[in-house]
């Protein structure tokens, strides 16, 4: 049922149902529409919660690749090049924007 109503919703929180009807109607199915009829109201709190944490999630991951352009924006090179440039702090700043990101392993 939860991927039923995530479907519909296109995961996106910020979209009213009206638009996220017109994104996900062609990939619903009869069935998904069964599932959204029978979904009470914890149903629809969970689906909120997990779309909340989904969005905060995105929006963390867009904030580390701002970070992680900004302290590489100048210079020549490959990022590894762009990386190892950087001042040990910088360079320390910007791992941990790659393993928050999960561009590299421990």
């Amino acid at each position: 049922m939860l991927r039923a109503l995530h479907k519909v919703t296109a995961g996106v929180p910020e979209l009213t149902p009206r638009e996220a009807m017109a994104v996900a109607l062609p990939s619903v199915s009869g069935r998904d529409f069964r599932f959204i009829d029978l979904a009470a109201d914890d149903d629809f709190a969970l689906l909120n919660a997990c779309l909340s944490v989904e969005a905060a999630c995105r929006r963390e991951a867009w904030e580390r690749l701002e970070h992680l352009l900004t302290l590489c924006q100048f210079g020549d090179g490959t990022l590894d090049e762009r990386l190892r440039a950087l001042p040990l702090r910088a360079f320390t700043s910007a791992a941990l924007d790659l393993y928050e990101l999960g561009w590299i392993n421990r």
